[in-house]
């Protein structure tokens, strides 16, 4: 179970990687949707990512399956749009990030979110959260934080089915997903960390 779960977070951070504009606004109105614009990224954050995806992603699909890499395209096809913000903390910064974190833990709660997977390991926390609507999963919602480190929020929209999300999370790898969006970057405007 806790190498799916790992499987499963390097595939979601490694769509992270890319970089485009997107229409968040066209998926506001879905129930998946949870809006993060209310986090704001400290001016002294020694590194920040506030990535929007949305419009790339029918490429990169395209892309993927006239290269045959079907497992790549099933999983993008499944999200609509995806959100992903992060920022280093410190001291200084881990308490507002924190009142973010129980913000949209609130919103979560009050809008029937389900909580998938939560781990601590010290002052880490992990919480992975589900929303479904119609009996389908449509929002996926990923908070880590480490005072000491980092916070990170990520939200994913689309019809979203967490049985193939595992089985794709089983059949890729960290490297193996790189690799292709290394492949496919100069055609996108997609940059790999």
């Amino acid at each position: 179970m806790r190498h799916s779960k790992f499987n499963l977070l390097i595939l979601l951070l490694a769509l992270f990687c890319l970089s485009g504009s997107a229409l968040a606004a066209r998926d506001a109105d879905k129930p998946g949707y949870i809006d993060l614009s209310f986090i704001e990224i400290p001016d002294d954050a020694e590194e920040m990512q506030d990535i929007d995806l949305g419009p790339v992603l029918k490429d990169v699909i395209r892309e993927a399956k006239a290269n045959d890499d079907v497992a790549i395209a099933d999983l993008l096809a499944m999200i609509h749009s995806l959100r992903f913000r992060s920022y280093s903390v410190d001291s200084n910064s881990a308490p507002k990030a924190r009142k973010s974190i129980e913000k949209v833990t609130d919103r979560m709660k009050s809008d029937d979110w389900d909580t998938l997977m939560k781990f601590k390991d010290g002052d880490e926390m992990t919480t992975i959260n589900v929303k479904y609507h119609d009996d389908n999963m449509v929002g996926l919602m990923v908070m880590v934080f480490d005072p000491t480190d980092e916070v990170m929020f990520v939200n994913v929209v689309g019809d979203l089915d967490l049985g193939k999300l595992m089985k794709l999370a089983g059949e890729l790898d960290s490297e193996e997903l790189e690799d292709y969006l290394k492949k496919v970057e100069g055609d996108y405007d997609i940059h790999i960390d």
